[in-house]
């Protein structure tokens, strides 16, 4: 082990160098898990942010954020009349362009429970005042085109996204109703209070927050496995360089390593010192990665959020890592033949 390590001195250069570049494959590979992690916090504070019991929407339909089918105005007041229902409020969800950025424009009635908390500022009073989410970048009593109407900002929110970051609008239901269905009385979805006891109509289906969040995540389902790929593709690429540095430093130690067999030393001690480089050539990285992760995280466009489990996996995947890409060096130092060390 102390010869490991005095080598792994010895040849500091060549081992700071691939332990910076796996350090940053692995800190790209920690910002992918922190941006697939963000993609289903944010579908969760924004489901948690309304408070319901239930999602009444269109049976068949994807979901109350997703479907394209809307419900009659009137399905409301029906489900109001429900034993065991003591609140329905509509939902209409649709995507718009305020100014040159992209939003999800969500109508909700201000007056019900059903309402997000707000980061500062008040809830919209009369028509055409909206609550905006912080990413969006704009301040109280800013004005913005959506719609072919003018829009002033009277409050904002904290972690409103959803798709991808898109920053959520909330406006009065009776404003976006008019300005995306012309005034048509239809929703996208009912949020309620408490449970119908009598069950619902055969065309209509109750979702719970679970049910919800997974049908805002399934558009981003092939983004997620993109970036899950391009994950394990970093982690075979720093396997890549930990194995070629290991395998390098057993041909320019084949002598040595003849040596230590000719005087009684056993593989195991040998193969010991091996793992011990490779290890603390992927621990180094590790924190190398923190480092890259938390630096470059806010300059992303779309949030990073880093889970702490992650982090706290990093070093258990790095060594399991380490040892799998030891193998070739390991073999190579195996078949070493003792006589070679009294060669010429």
């Amino acid at each position: 082990m102390l010869i490991a390590l005095r080598d792994l001195q010895f040849r500091r250069r060549r081992f700071a160098i691939s332990t910076i570049a796996v350090g940053v494959v692995f800190g790209i590979a920690l910002l992918l898990s922190g941006l697939s992690a963000a993609f289903a916090n944010e579908a969760e504070r924004v489901v948690d942010s309304f408070g319901v019991d239930g999602w009444v929407i269109g049976a068949g339909t994807s979901g109350p954020f997703t479907s394209s089918k809307l419900l009659p105005a009137t399905v409301g007041d029906e489900l109001a009349k429900r034993p065991g229902v003591t609140e329905v409020a509509p939902l209409l969800a649709s995507s718009a362009t305020a100014g040159d950025t992209n939003v999800n424009l969500l109508g909700i009635e201000f007056g019900s429970s059903f309402v997000p908390d707000l980061r500062d500022g008040r809830f919209p009073e009369a028509t055409n005042e909206v609550v905006v989410d912080a990413a969006l970048g704009l301040g109280i009593g800013e004005t913005f085109a959506l719609a072919n109407a003018t829009w002033t900002i009277v409050g904002r929110t904290e972690g409103q996204r959803y798709f991808a970051g898109v920053p959520v609008v909330f406006a009065a239901y009776a404003d976006v109703r008019d300005v995306q269905l012309e005034g048509i009385p239809a929703v996208s979805a009912f949020m309620i209070k408490g449970f119908p006891s009598e069950g619902l109509p055969e065309d209509l289906e109750l979702l719970d927050d679970a049910a919800t969040v997974e049908s805002l995540g399934r558009p981003l389902e092939s983004a997620v496995q993109t970036i899950d790929a391009i994950r394990v593709l970093l982690w075979i690429v720093a396997a890549g360089i930990i194995g070629s540095i290991v395998y390098l430093t057993v041909l320019e130690r084949i002598r040595d390593i003849a040596v230590l067999k000719a005087v009684g030393s056993s593989n195991a001690s040998i193969l010991g010192g091996l793992l011990v480089q490779a290890g603390v050539i992927a621990l180094a990285a590790t924190l190398i990665a923190i480092v890259v992760a938390k630096a470059l995280g806010p300059g992303f466009p779309m949030a990073v959020e880093l889970p702490n489990s992650a982090i706290l996996m990093l070093p258990v995947v790095a060594l399991v890592i380490a040892a799998i890409a030891s193998l070739v060096g390991i073999r190579r130092a195996v078949g070493i033949d003792p006589a070679l060390a009294f060669g010429g």
